[in-house]
């Protein structure tokens, strides 16, 4: 109810004050002149989860959040304009720095294929100077998380006591009588890694739109590629063959913005970032990923609880 109804016989100069009593107390958001943000994220559930917990803790310090619909490119998305920040993942990001930049930047050419994707496995090392390389140029306060949501190759107990395997070499030394699935973005680099120990690339089957997981599941393969962070691996039973994660692409989250963002969000997104932990990692994938999948709103509710 307006205020001049409540009290229709008070002056003019009560009125004001009153009104100054009454202001919205200001907060980073309304004093930084940009209290309106455009969120851009990946597609993948992990990702949508993510972008819902940077768009709540934002929205908590006084920021209007609009997320976009999950796109191909976040990163694009944030170069022309679309967006003020965005969440993604490590490969994505370089893969789409190095196909705008027409792969011609020196530090990138020596990792990257002609499509811009990264040619052999990078190591945390070289994804954070790859990713922080050259940032004040496009983008402002890169954070990478402190846990990887990189692939490693996961057996059943009984697979790998059948064929007695122990680490990844002993999978590699048997490479010609295993079957294994990954994902269309982790097929290219599994391949790869099983070409180099003269084994048949066709050996692995991509898995299209199904979870590799299912694959596990239903033993349709005996090796699959599956996010180090995937709940499932503990939960039901699977072991992840040891240092099978050196074959991929290590894989932090990458949180970045604007060149022009405001010094406050940037903060948040430093905050969120750092707390991206492997246990909290898991945690969300427990949620998201789960028998019972919860929803972003959920995640982004359970936040601090995760955290913990």
């Amino acid at each position: 109810m307006e205020l001049r109804k409540l009290l229709p016989a008070l002056p003019l100069t009560v009125l004001l004050a009153l009104g100054a009593c009454t202001a919205a107390p200001e907060n980073a958001a309304d004093s930084s002149g940009q209290p309106e943000l455009v969120l851009a994220g990946d597609a993948d559930p992990m990702y949508r989860a993510l972008a819902g917990v940077y768009a709540r803790e934002l929205e908590a310090d006084g920021f209007q959040v609009t997320v976009l619909d999950p796109a191909a490119d976040p990163v694009g998305q944030v170069r022309d304009g679309q967006a003020d920040l965005a969440v993604t993942a490590a490969s994505s990001f370089l893969a789409a720095r190095a196909a705008a930049d027409n792969a011609d930047d020196a530090d990138g050419a020596e990792n990257t294929d002609d499509d811009g994707n990264p040619a052999t496995a990078l190591t945390r090392e070289e994804v954070t100077r790859l990713a922080t390389s050259g940032q004040d140029e496009e983008f402002s306060g890169i954070e990478i998380s402190p846990g990887d949501l990189g692939q490693l190759l996961v057996m059943s107990r009984a697979d790998m006591a059948l064929n007695k395997i122990e680490d990844i070499s002993d999978l590699l030394a048997q490479c010609q009588d295993l079957s294994f699935a990954a994902s269309p973005e982790a097929a290219p680099q599994l391949r790869e890694a099983l070409d180099a120990e003269d084994c048949p690339p066709e050996a692995v089957t991509g898995s299209g739109e199904r979870d590799p997981a299912e694959l596990l599941r239903h033993a349709d393969a005996q090796a699959v590629a599956l996010s180090r962070n995937r709940a499932l691996i503990a939960d039901e039973g699977f072991i992840a063959v040891p240092s099978s994660a050196g074959l991929f692409n290590s894989q932090p989250v990458l949180a970045f913005g604007t060149t022009d963002l405001d010094p406050a969000a940037q903060g948040i997104l430093a905050t969120v970032t750092a707390a991206l932990t492997d246990d909290t990692l898991l945690a969300v994938n427990r949620m998201v990923q789960g028998p019972e999948p919860a929803s972003v709103e959920d995640v982004a509710r359970h936040w601090q609880w995760l955290i913990q």
